[in-house]
């Protein structure tokens, strides 16, 4: 499990520095990372998806990443980032299923278009937040791809 777990963090960290971005924590197997933008970190959800299901291919048990992205202002304090922000991005996280990047409405709005798909919509209740909340998963293909040359 110990080697595993090394190989994810690997992928995690060079992923997200291919990406511009900051891994701000990591907890076990899950890690929080800041970009600078929303599409970069899509863009790097994305990837960390294929790496993922490249370096554990063979893995028995199947080894899957859940990937959620959010945007918005979040208190940045002592290399640590806190806040609603942080907090519905968990939250987003949290419904995605193994090997599944799902994203907020406000993630979507900003984009969507080209180079980014989305599979569905589903609204979900978010713990310790009020309402429904709409979310979609990003479609891993990308265009001009076949599902078997990812």
């Amino acid at each position: 499990w110990l080697e595993n777990l090394r190989t994810h963090n690997a992928i995690i960290e060079q992923t997200t520095e291919e990406h511009s971005g900051t891994v701000v924590e990591t907890q076990g197997d899950g890690s929080m990372l800041a970009f600078p933008s929303a599409r970069r970190a899509v863009a790097c959800a994305r990837s960390i998806q294929r790496a993922v299901g490249g370096a554990f291919a063979e893995a028995s048990p199947p080894i899957a990443v859940r990937i959620g992205v959010h945007t918005g202002d979040a208190i940045h304090e002592d290399d640590h980032f806190f806040g609603t922000t942080v907090h519905y991005a968990a939250r987003v996280a949290s419904e995605a299923l193994g090997g599944e990047v799902v994203v907020s409405s406000v993630v979507h709005d900003l984009v969507a278009g080209p180079g980014v798909d989305f599979r569905e919509s589903r609204e979900a209740e978010l713990k310790g937040l009020s309402g429904l909340h709409r979310l979609f998963a990003v479609d891993l293909i990308e265009r001009g791809e076949s599902p078997t040359n990812r």
